[in-house]
């Protein structure tokens, strides 16, 4: 029995037992917003304390989009490779929701498939099973004197997956609070704030040398460090601290059809780091890293039935800034380097029950 398929087959005995999460993970990419609460929509619930869901989501980076070209002067016998930046992969999550008066507890499943050479960390098709979330949510409460909606919600994030059990992760905490407000009958307008802690057992991420082997560690020649019981730290540090914020706009178009319009900005801190003693390099990294992240979609939405529901559109997520420190990237789609792949078109398919 494979890694990938008892993970799985894990996921869907939680889903089973649990009566599992919601769908709140892809709301600001285009799901149906209630025009009287501003809160997501769940079809099919009727009057069921608990809801499962699955979503279906498939990515196309825009690099997948741009052809290199051949600028070294020289005619050999291979062309460039024009798929290099190609990336393509599909999204798979396994949701559901337990209600409990104004709250709603809601686990999440998620595995990521990647479709092109290029995207993963170990080659083309890599099938990953990502970290599981639990999102306790508060269904909130009106403010009169604003005519709004204020609600919350704290998740915490667990290391089933290869990248955060290299980093050491124990558990992440993420809170966010979001007020939400109508404008003329039919538009919402979303703002959330959100702060997360993660915590970890080392400040950098680590190999075992006796799964790996002893020479797979050394292409980070001096960045890496034994600690000890056949750990050895690679080179980077790992993410302690992040705060966000976002504003999402919600409006009805024809119909059921809905478009959205989300931005934010969020920004990361690595743990802090003490070597700067008498023997440190002036020019040596000290302290906390920092990282400063823009993301932004615009997509449309259309309920099929109360079951099922469709969504499209466009996804960014890049340094807020130009490489030049400069001036400000245009937000909604990257438009200085498409083989970065930081925009890309997505298409997703929700079921909810």
């Amino acid at each position: 029995m494979t890694k990938q398929f008892t993970q799985m087959a894990l996921a869907v005995a939680t889903l089973a037992v649990g009566l599992v999460a919601s769908t709140t993970a892809w709301a600001a990419d285009g799901s149906p917003v209630d025009e009287e609460t501003g809160q997501i929509e769940q079809g099919g619930q009727e009057d069921r304390s608990w809801s499962l869901s699955a979503d279906l989501v498939s990515r196309v980076g825009q690099g997948t989009f741009a052809d290199l070209e051949n600028q070294t002067g020289t005619s050999g016998e291979q062309a460039p490779n024009a798929s290099a930046f190609d990336r393509a992969l599909l999204i798979y999550v396994l949701s559901g929701s337990y209600e409990v008066g104004d709250f709603s507890f809601s686990p999440e499943f998620t595995w990521t498939h990647w479709l092109t050479q290029g995207g993963g960390l170990n080659g083309p098709g890599e099938f990953r099973f990502q970290d599981i979330s639990l999102v306790t949510s508060w269904n909130g409460t009106k403010i009169e004197p604003l005519d709004s909606n204020l609600s919350a919600s704290l998740e915490f994030s667990f290391p089933t997956s290869d990248v955060s059990q290299a980093q050491s992760k124990i558990v992440g905490v993420d809170g966010t609070v979001s007020i939400s407000h109508n404008l003329f009958d039919k538009v919402v307008v979303i703002g959330s704030v959100s702060g997360s802690k993660t915590f970890h057992r080392f400040k950098s991420p680590r190999v075992n040398i006796d799964e790996v082997g002893e020479d797979n560690v050394l292409f980070r020649n001096n960045q890496s460090e034994d600690l000890g019981d056949g750990l050895i730290a690679i080179g980077g540090i790992n993410t302690e601290y992040a705060l966000s914020g976002t504003l999402t706009l919600s409006f009805p178009i024809v119909d059921k059809l809905r478009g959205t319009i989300s931005y934010g900005l969020a920004k990361y801190w690595t743990y802090k780091i003490d070597n700067n003693d008498e023997l440190n390099s002036e020019f040596a990294d000290t302290g906390r890293g920092t990282q400063d992240l823009s993301s932004a979609t615009v997509t449309l939405s259309y309920p099929i039935n109360k079951y099922l529901s469709v969504s499209g559109g466009i996804v960014t997520r890049q340094p807020p800034k130009t490489d030049d420190n400069e001036s400000f990237r245009f937000p909604f789609w990257n438009t200085q380097g498409a083989a970065s792949n930081y925009s890309s078109l997505q298409l997703a398919v929700s079921a909810s029950y």
